[in-house]
């Protein structure tokens, strides 16, 4: 009885190292291959690396003093539809705020680093001028800025004087 007992379990640790040795060679095909195997940390450093790599190629433009990028990109999951990459960019100028042209190479240079990324899916934030392009793509020129900025600070002098009194503010 013991010895059927013995085969059993043999056929059962014959099968289980069968299927190991599948796993093992399925594993060292992929990393042969050049499939490699990444951890979420490995992740997470290669999209920082690529938001710095951008900034600093914002940085190279000369009307550009300070720049910043954000990436975010979802990861893929089973039997949902595939979420696209987005991006925004905070930027801030030598002098005034961005023009359209500037802003659309700007959008196509962050969207063509990122696969499956779109120029419609990167904003770009001045700190002049707030958003450049709405939500719907449409783009801002250097005029509506100036035009914004000029309301903003009456809205600010006229709120301190509310407070202070006029001609304190």
């Amino acid at each position: 009885m013991s010895s059927i007992l013995t085969n059993t379990s043999a056929m059962v640790a014959l099968q289980t190292m069968k299927g190991i040795n599948a796993n093992l060679n399925k594993t060292q095909a992929d990393i042969a291959t050049g499939k490699s195997v990444a951890s979420a940390k490995d992740n997470a450093a290669y999209w920082r690396a690529k938001e710095g790599e951008l900034a600093r190629t914002l940085l190279a433009m000369p009307e550009i003093k300070a720049a910043r990028v954000h990436i975010a990109s979802a990861p893929t999951r089973a039997f949902q539809p595939e979420a696209k990459p987005t991006a925004s960019v905070t930027l801030t100028t030598v002098s005034g705020s961005l023009d359209e042209a500037q802003a659309r190479a700007i959008r196509h240079l962050v969207a063509s680093a990122v696969a499956g990324m779109t120029p419609d899916s990167v904003q770009i934030i001045d700190t002049v001028a707030g958003l450049i392009g709405g939500e719907d793509g449409q783009e801002f020129d250097a005029g509506d800025a100036d035009d914004r900025a000029v309301a903003i600070k009456g809205n600010v002098e006229r709120l301190l004087a509310a407070r202070v009194g006029a001609g304190k503010a």
